[in-house]
């Protein structure tokens, strides 16, 4: 199992327990059969962006914050950029939705590099 299925086990598990849930009421809720959950949780088959984001969105949790957790980030994230981010969408809209588009990228690869580059592109 990778590092990142552990990740990704780990924080559903911390999150069931919190929310009283069972795994097959979370597969069930976020529309995936229950052997397919478990294959996902268990690294023998990859999180894909559409899971990924229902997740995400189930424990109500940025989606950031669940890509980060199963290592489609690696970005060195601290709250001085995190804040300007917040800042800078609230005045550019446009901007926090190609954002989120790109955060839909499925090819990781593709996805990680835009997102080094939006950052590089609103340090100071």
């Amino acid at each position: 199992m990778t590092t990142n299925a552990l990740a990704l086990k780990a924080f559903v598990i911390k999150k069931a327990k919190e929310q009283n849930l069972s795994m097959r009421q979370i597969a069930a809720d976020i529309g995936v059969s229950q052997s397919h959950f478990s294959e996902i949780l268990n690294g023998k088959k990859a999180l894909d962006i559409s899971i990924g984001n229902k997740l995400a969105d189930y424990f109500n949790i940025q989606r950031v914050s669940l890509y980060k957790t199963v290592g489609w980030l690696d970005l060195d994230e601290n709250e001085a950029f995190v804040e300007r981010f917040k800042e800078y969408s609230k005045k550019n809209p446009e901007f926090a939705s190609f954002v989120r588009e790109v955060l839909n990228i499925e090819n990781e690869k593709e996805r990680k590099r835009l997102l080094r580059l939006i950052r590089a592109g609103m340090e100071k």
